[in-house]
């Protein structure tokens, strides 16, 4: 069960009538034997399941105890509590650039930690990994998501180096024109040498696809 169900309602099986809570009870309650969702077979009074005071015979709190706190120390739980921090906490100083310009998570991620937990174990990730956009305009969610190293991460990303004066990724004015240029495992190669930025800034941009490559694009194709 997924840390925001809430179990259904315990069937009843036998009314047992009125009976005292314990040897020292005043009152007598009206009890029921009633079958949990799990199974089990437990006896409560009646009282609180038609108020909702009980839902389960004690497994779903067991189950919210292991799945909720059980895994709060996991460092996939700091990952989780960092990204809802970034879209939805206006104090948070890095706001502006994820919940400040519309970037949002996924109902199914946002409203469970179990689920965005199980997602990352089965899609690559490793202790030091952080989790990558791959459209860095879009949401947190299962198919724009990754686990990336800071190297890969770095290179994903929509800032310009202050330095750049192009206005575009990978270009950099040289003469009477622009060079192209892109960093790959810490060299640098050599794209071309062309007239206009623009032209500069396509020619980083196809060979980013045409290599299939984890880089920002300019999108200028």
């Amino acid at each position: 069960m997924l840390e925001n169900q809430k179990p259904s309602t315990p069937v009843l099986i036998k009314d047992l009538g009125m009976l005292y809570p314990t040897e020292k009870s005043k009152q007598p309650r009206r009890f029921g034997l009633y079958k949990c969702q799990c199974g089990n077979e437990f006896k409560t009074h009646t009282s609180h399941i038609k108020g909702g005071g009980t839902r389960s015979c004690g497994c779903h709190q067991k189950n919210m105890a292991h799945r909720t706190h059980g895994l709060r120390y996991h460092p996939l739980y700091t990952v989780f509590v960092s990204m809802k921090s970034r879209c939805f906490n206006k104090n948070n100083i890095r706001y502006n650039s994820y919940g400040g310009r519309g970037i949002e998570i996924c109902s199914e991620w946002k409203d469970s930690f179990q689920s965005f937990y199980d997602w990352a174990l089965s899609n690559g990730y490793k202790k030091g990994l952080k989790i990558d956009r791959i459209n860095n305009d879009g949401n947190y969610e299962p198919s724009n998501c990754r686990w990336a190293t800071n190297e890969v991460q770095g290179r994903n990303t929509r800032r310009i180096m202050s330095t750049n004066t192009s206005g575009y990724r990978g270009v950099s004015k040289n003469g009477n024109g622009y060079i192209s240029r892109i960093i790959i495992s810490c060299k640098s190669k050599y794209l071309g040498y062309f007239s206009t930025a623009l032209e500069a800034a396509k020619a980083y941009d196809t060979y980013v696809i045409k290599n299939n490559l984890e880089h920002t694009i300019n999108m200028v194709l």
